[in-house]
């Protein structure tokens, strides 16, 4: 069933997998773009495709343990980065050392959970995957894949701030 919702746009019903558990949500409405320049349309001028959750499940998990990772390597080279510059450039003064520590870790974790949650929840830390999955909100699953991921980032992460920072010795 469609209906025009705009110049190019149809509203399409589709029914609720769960229509008989909600009553009173049988339906939803989605905004579908269409590439017609009748001005009418009927069913046969709409292409939908159905993805099966297996399949989607198989193409999503890999991009959210790679949005893991990178946040948690990202998220770690900041980190002891800053450190290292700080420690270098404000030895005789902690509290800038500090300072620059915390700025440098509060930026680039603002910009990950940007990023990077609605991708993949922006944990980036075995202790967040592990209470998300204590609280239901992450699946058995990927717990342990999550949390593979955010060890190996860690270290990567580890490795390339001390690549990048190692003449300061």
């Amino acid at each position: 069933m469609a209906s025009t919702c705009g110049e190019r746009c149809v509203c399409v019903r589709v029914e609720t997998p769960d229509a008989e558990s909600q009553p009173g949500k049988k339906y939803i409405q989605l905004p579908v773009m269409v590439n017609a320049d009748t001005e009418t349309l009927d069913a046969t001028d709409l292409q939908l495709s159905v993805v099966n959750n297996d399949e989607a499940e198989e193409v999503a998990m890999p991009r959210l343990l790679l949005a893991e990772l990178m946040g948690t390597c990202l998220l770690v080279c900041t980190v002891v980065g800053s450190g290292i510059q700080a420690d270098a450039l404000s030895p005789d003064n902690v509290g800038v050392a500090l300072l620059g520590n915390a700025v440098a870790t509060w930026g680039i974790l603002f910009m990950l959970i940007l990023v990077l949650g609605p991708v993949s929840g922006a944990h980036f830390n075995p202790i967040v995957s592990l209470t998300m999955w204590l609280h239901r909100k992450l699946d058995s699953g990927k717990l342990l894949p999550y949390v593979a991921a955010q060890f190996i980032g860690g270290v990567l992460g580890t490795m390339l701030a001390h690549a990048m920072f190692s003449g300061n010795d």
